[in-house]
């Protein structure tokens, strides 16, 4: 019974570094924190006292079931969160990486009452001392793994960035492997021991640094694309406000001129001369401004990107039917709904560029229901090509990054909302629900 309880309290590490695993994906949970946590604590409750039990009967060593409680674990990860691969896998190996450090300092603890023991006759008292630094240690950087972490899982998309960081977890997870006294002796060699604990404090250090250190370079990254945006959604509302400026200007003018027209109408009435007047009246017509800004809705910046981006349609000769009902202020920041729209839109146009102008169209229709929620659906036509990967649909343009639609559904999803893309032959479709 000392045996298994040993070896169960040894196994709590998993436990700690499950909850680091889960407190960025506070926005990513498939299933909801309820439903997560009593799912954690069932396997936790099977997985470990199994594990404990085998070990303390059949005298296992030390590190022979970690392999199999990694893979049951990840899997786990897998199935209860909805980030993609790459940042399970970034918050996974790094999790792993912190609690190699609570364990090797566990061993150097084992080692100091234990001198002539070794790794597989762990005691009880190491065990009960590496469950105590887990999770003060958890506790001491949760906080920022639960707020800061969840930021970049949120708002940080590109994959290859998460996947760079899981050489460097690793090389900081075999360190620890290696370092790892099998024997307690070998550390009262020389200055073994002291150079044992130098090491590990110092690379503990050093990998919280690399954290933060990630974290503001990323931080900065997604700063720089936030005013990006907001610079193209001036620009655009620059644009809107020019061509007004300009109608206006045409406008006055033509006001001024009225006077002269009417009377050299008045001239050639006074003369009987109806051809003249009729001939004078069409070359008026001709020279009325056309008003090229359309008014979609009370949102201005709404207004803007949509006026932007019906240009475009008019340019390339692609059909609209466009019907917006939105009041002028919204719960949502006007920047992440324009940002919304403006992806949706601009892949909308590009895709429409691969087919006939014949068959050019967008319909857009945008819904707010108050107290309830904004829904925003569009269908076009595009030339029936998809790449899909990982039920993700990438860029088939030889430049395009295809991650117009992926910045979509992070936006959404952290608004409590939901995006979903589906096509069927030559027709493309976005849906997009946002809680009010």
């Amino acid at each position: 019974m000392i045996a298994f309880l040993t070896q169960l309290i040894s196994l709590y590490n998993f436990i700690p570094s499950s909850v680091l695993c889960m407190l960025p994906m506070k926005n990513k949970l498939r299933y909801g924190r309820k439903r997560t946590i009593l799912d954690m604590a069932l396997l936790f409750a099977v997985m470990l006292s199994i594990s404990a039990y085998l070990k303390a009967r059949l005298k296992l060593p030390y590190n022979t079931l970690f392999p199999f409680i990694l893979i049951i674990c990840f899997i786990f990860y897998y199935k209860h969160v909805t980030a993609h691969i790459s940042k399970l896998l970034a918050v996974f190996m790094l999790s792993c990486a912190l609690m190699a450090f609570i364990s090797n300092f566990a061993n150097g603890f084992d080692a100091l009452i234990h001198p002539t023991s070794g790794l597989n006759d762990f005691s009880l008292e190491a065990a009960i001392f590496q469950t105590l630094l887990s999770t003060a240690f958890t506790a001491v950087i949760s906080y920022p793994f639960y707020r800061h972490g969840s930021f970049l899982i949120d708002n940080f998309e590109p994959h290859r960035v998460w996947y760079i960081t899981l050489p460097v977890s690793g090389s900081f997870l075999a360190v620890n492997l290696f370092i790892t006294p099998f024997k307690y002796e070998t550390l009262y060699v020389n200055r073994i021991f002291l150079a044992f604990w130098s090491l590990l404090g110092f690379m503990l250090v050093l990998l919280l640094l690399l954290c933060v250190i990630f974290y503001f370079i990323v931080y900065d990254m997604i700063g720089s694309q936030k005013i990006y945006e907001r610079n193209s959604l001036l620009e655009m509302q620059e644009s809107q406000y020019m061509m007004l400026k300009r109608y206006i200007g045409e406008t006055d003018r033509q006001r001024h001129d009225f006077k002269h027209a009417i009377r050299t109408l008045d001239n050639l009435a006074s003369e009987g001369n109806l051809s003249a007047i009729r001939k004078y009246l069409d070359g008026q017509l001709e020279a009325m401004p056309k008003n090229e800004s359309k008014f979609f809705c009370d949102n201005m910046a709404v207004n803007a990107i949509l006026n932007h981006y019906l240009q475009l349609t008019h340019t390339l000769d692609i059909r609209t039917t466009w019907t917006i009902d939105l009041p002028e202020k919204l719960s949502l920041p006007d920047n992440d709904l324009c940002g919304i729209l403006g992806n949706i839109l601009e892949n909308a146009v590009i895709a429409c560029e691969d087919v006939p102008e014949s068959s050019r169209f967008i319909d857009l229709s945008i819904k707010s229901e108050p107290e309830a929620a904004l829904y925003i659906v569009a269908t076009n036509s595009f030339n029936g090509e998809v790449k899909l990967k990982d039920g993700r649909y990438l860029s088939t343009h030889r430049h395009g990054s295809g991650i117009g639609l992926t910045s979509v559904i992070s936006t959404a999803e952290s608004y409590g909302g939901m995006a979903r893309f589906t096509h069927d032959k030559n027709q493309f479709m976005s849906d997009v629900m946002l809680p009010a």
